[in-house]
């Protein structure tokens, strides 16, 4: 009787690590599939951020939007991808796209000058450095 109480046992706790094991390494979907809230150009986007921000942080925050606009600039460390699309109304500078890791073909999808087409989830407005901030993007097309 013991020896089978420790075999259900031993089973139930197997079974519960297995749970476990892939709760924890399951894959979060991204942003890939999911139909933007808002399409916009980064001009307009910034436009109402400076026109009314609490207007547009409320209508905006946390939703999927996708923004086209010509590459400002790019940056990369080992575990993000950053595009910055122009916005002609912004001080310095414009919208800030983050993505997690390197997107395939970046150098020849976001090269400066290129417009690009991006879709992330609004998080704010950085007055520091006069940006709106999207992040989880991914190429919207």
């Amino acid at each position: 009787m013991l020896k089978k109480i420790l075999i259900v046992g031993l089973l139930l706790l197997l079974i519960g690590g297995g749970i476990v094991f892939y709760l924890l390494n399951k894959k979060v979907p991204g942003l890939k599939y999911i139909k933007a809230d808002f399409a916009l150009t980064a001009d307009e986007l910034m436009d109402e951020m400076l026109g009314d921000e609490t207007a547009a942080t409320a209508k905006y925050n946390e939703k999927v939007i996708e923004v086209t606009g010509k590459v400002l600039s790019t940056s990369s460390s080992d575990t993000t991808f950053v595009v910055m699309l122009e916005a002609v109304n912004s001080e310095m500078g414009g919208v800030n796209c983050s993505f997690k890791g390197v997107p395939e073909n970046a150098s020849q999808d976001f090269a400066e000058g290129k417009t690009a087409a991006l879709k992330g989830r609004f998080t704010g407005y950085d007055h520091l450095l006069s940006n709106v901030q999207l992040k989880e993007c991914v190429p919207a097309r």
